[in-house]
């Protein structure tokens, strides 16, 4: 008797278990009332071909862009290295945080044509005004930048721009603008 109930007792488990589970092997949201959220229980038919990498042989169905050609020039499209030349007829963005009673970076080098931007993240107002405190000249001045305000200024010719804050003369930075590389 107690070997019969050793046999017994797994089967036994085993058949609670296939009941508990509804006894078919099923999509889960299938025994799942729709509930409103617009559940398509449409059983999926796969495609031949779907989720396959395109080789760009195919035929297109009507009503479908054609395949890009391939680049016209050598290195279009793909992807930086880090190592190709720049073009440098575009003009880039520098940007210089003012913090802590300071200019950061405090002496920064860009290309003719480039735009820096100066944001203030200090507690108290600065300016970033050309030229020394002593000689101002004017080439520049941002007036008084709050807490969070930003200046940008468009560098068009090359030269080293000495600029300093009129409201703390010990604050000075410069800026050297060199002339774009071919």
């Amino acid at each position: 008797m107690r070997n019969t109930f050793r046999l017994f007792l797994p089967l036994l488990l085993l058949a609670l278990l296939v009941a508990a589970c509804g006894g078919t092997a099923t999509n889960g949201a299938q025994n799942q009332p729709d509930m409103g959220l617009g559940i398509d229980e449409t059983p999926m038919v796969e495609e031949p071909g779907l989720g396959e990498p395109l080789t760009g042989n195919e035929d297109l169905e009507p009503g479908v862009a054609e395949p890009m050609p391939p680049p016209a020039e050598p290195g279009v499209g793909e992807p930086m290295t880090g190592t190709e030349d720049m073009d440098t007829g575009m003009a880039g963005e520098v940007e210089v945080n003012i913090a802590d009673f300071n200019y950061d970076p405090q002496d920064l080098t860009v290309q003719v044509g480039d735009t820096v931007t100066w944001t203030n993240n200090d507690d108290v107002a600065h300016t970033v005004t050309a030229g020394t405190p002593d000689s101002p000249t004017g080439e520049f001045d941002s007036g008084e930048l709050q807490p969070g305000d930003t200046f940008s200024y468009t560098f068009d010719q090359a030269g080293t721009f000495d600029y300093f804050c009129t409201l703390h003369p010990d604050m000075t930075a410069s800026v050297t603008v060199e002339e774009a590389t071919q």
